[in-house]
């Protein structure tokens, strides 16, 4: 079976219940983000800026991947320096969330 018709069986391994997954956000989706919040007529201003609830949306970590045009003011639960670093080179910021 395996040699002839190896999907037969179709898993591979396995998924440990234990193992929470992470829902990430990269930097270079933010304006997709808020152009779609924009359309909807929910996009926020804090402190002069457009803000992004990355946490009430269900993403739990922004990302550095991609490029910044446009500066955010952004509330999520955790970061990567490389996201951090490129929102403050764009004039935005990441506000630490209050738990």
């Amino acid at each position: 079976m395996q040699t002839y018709e190896p999907d037969y069986f179709s898993k591979k391994g396995f998924y440990s219940p234990r193992q929470r997954r992470v829902n990430v956000a990269n930097v270079g989706d933010l304006e997709d983000i808020a152009d779609e919040l924009s359309r909807e007529n929910r996009l926020e201003e804090k402190d002069e800026l457009p803000f992004l609830d990355l946490k009430s949306m269900g993403y739990d970590k922004l990302l550095g991947l991609g490029r910044l045009a446009t500066p955010f003011s952004i509330k999520v639960t955790s970061y990567s320096e490389s996201a951090n670093k490129k929102i403050e080179e764009t004039g935005g910021k990441i506000l630490e969330p209050v738990s």
